[in-house]
């Protein structure tokens, strides 16, 4: 399954590890101020139980037409700041 986690922040990048941990394929989408260096650097998640994951991350919206599932972490103002950037 192709999972698209839109929203690359505290939480979208912990749902993001966890569900990759699960064995799935995510791709964080997010803006590129964020996500840029994730996609250039990937990102590790982990945790004191000892779980380790890494994900892929992408600025361009039609990945999302790939997806077989999305999952949405996004901020209220995060709509507010995005039209700034």
């Amino acid at each position: 399954m192709n999972i698209i986690v839109v929203g690359a922040g505290a939480i979208g990048c912990y749902v993001a590890g966890r569900l990759a941990a699960a064995g799935e394929r995510i791709t964080l989408v997010g803006r590129p101020r964020t996500v840029e260096p994730i996609a250039l650097s990937g990102l590790t998640v982990t945790d004191l139980q000892g779980f380790k994951a890494n994900v892929s991350a992408d600025i361009n919206a039609e990945t999302l037409s790939v997806a077989s599932s999305l999952k949405l972490a996004i901020q209220h103002q995060a709509k507010n700041q995005s039209e700034k950037d």
